[in-house]
């Protein structure tokens, strides 16, 4: 039992064509830069797009072929969204049984679904009553969580669901979504920009890049090893396509070379390390980095107490470093730096 999915969507000249599977009780992240496809994806596994290759099947029961499309009403999906779409006029309590009721449950039924999974997702009953204008959007997101899994849908498919709160309230409304999911027997599908709510709420991880599937497996593997550029800008780090190893020492296409303490024995090899790793000075170092880089810093721009400077040269890259040694550097864009990094911080692994 499980949700598997080969879906073929065409829109114009854009055309998805994407394996997914999810077993029961596991979430499937989905990733990707704007245009990737991920939308399309949601709508396709909702029945609200048209397959026109493929099929999608749940729990050994078709959905959908390019010939047969369950409509929308009749598959169990559960859908959230980043807006949370709560019918105003109806309190909290109403919104969630809304949706049992609708499929024909008794009221008092239904409305002690909707009561327990108002509490599973931390809102007391003081809440119940409220309608959404008088929730804050932590709370109407978690409301319109609850109305979502009412109906214990087979599939759950989460659109952005935390992307319109605010930093106050996004920490606790993804906690209460992880605590849910792991209750949660059904498939999920996130879509989301975010890596750490993909980190923190996903089993497995789907990098998708103008329709098509670049990487995909668990979390671990994929921060450890990216093989896409996209998926290895989220993962935070700096990644290169090598050819063979020759005592150590890789060549990129742009003849840089790259020295690793990995074994490497594969031909085509990816290369990274994390910008932590890089070492930036005015002059060239003599220590025993036996990476050195000249470079040109493209840019300069600040997280909390890091700089993330970004240069172009023999070896285009990122580093991290703090705003001391920003100060101390006195670095803006147009200067010149040496960049170091130590053979033990680069991995090397098989294409």
């Amino acid at each position: 039992m499980s949700l598997r999915a080969r879906l073929g969507v065409q829109r114009g000249h854009f055309t998805v064509d994407v394996d997914l599977t999810v077993e029961p009780g596991h979430t499937l992240a989905i990733l990707g830069p704007n245009g990737a496809g991920k939308t399309t994806i949601l709508h396709a596994l909702a029945g609200l797009a048209h397959l026109d290759g493929g099929h999608i099947t749940v729990d050994e029961t078709t959905w959908a072929t390019p010939e047969t499309d369950l409509p929308p009403e009749k598959r169990s999906v559960g859908l959230l969204a980043a807006d949370h779409l709560l019918f105003p006029h109806l309190s909290a309590l109403d919104n969630v049984a809304f949706g049992p009721r609708s499929r024909g449950t008794r009221a008092d039924t239904a409305y002690d679904i909707a009561r327990r999974e108002l509490a599973r997702l931390g809102l007391a009953d003081t809440f119940h009553a409220r309608r959404p204008h008088q929730l804050s959007h932590g709370q109407a997101q978690r409301v319109a969580l609850a109305r979502a899994l009412a109906t214990h849908p087979r599939v759950l498919l989460l659109d952005e669901p935390l992307s319109a709160l605010d930093p106050e309230s996004r920490p606790t409304v993804r906690q209460a979504l992880a605590a849910r999911l792991a209750d949660f027997d059904g498939m999920t599908v996130l879509v989301t920009h975010d890596p750490l709510d993909a980190l923190t709420l996903a089993d497995e991880l789907t990098f998708v890049r103008d329709g098509r599937v670049v990487q995909s497996g668990p979390p671990q593997q994929i921060v450890r090893e990216p093989r896409d550029p996209y998926v290895a800008q989220v993962a935070g780090l700096n990644l290169y396509a090598a050819g063979p190893a020759r005592e150590g020492t890789l060549h990129l296409a742009s003849g840089a070379a790259i020295v690793t303490a990995d074994p490497v024995i594969s031909r085509e090899n990816w290369v990274s390390f994390p910008p932590s790793a890089v070492v930036l000075g005015r002059h060239r170092p003599d220590g025993s980095a036996r990476n050195t880089w000249r470079g040109r810093v493209a840019r300069v721009e600040l997280t909390g107490q890091i700089a993330r400077v970004s240069l172009t040269g023999e070896v285009d890259l990122v580093a991290d470093i703090t705003l001391g040694s920003l100060a101390e550097l006195h670095l803006a864009a147009g200067d010149e730096v040496w960049a170091s990094v130590k053979a033990t911080e680069v991995r090397a692994y098989p294409r």
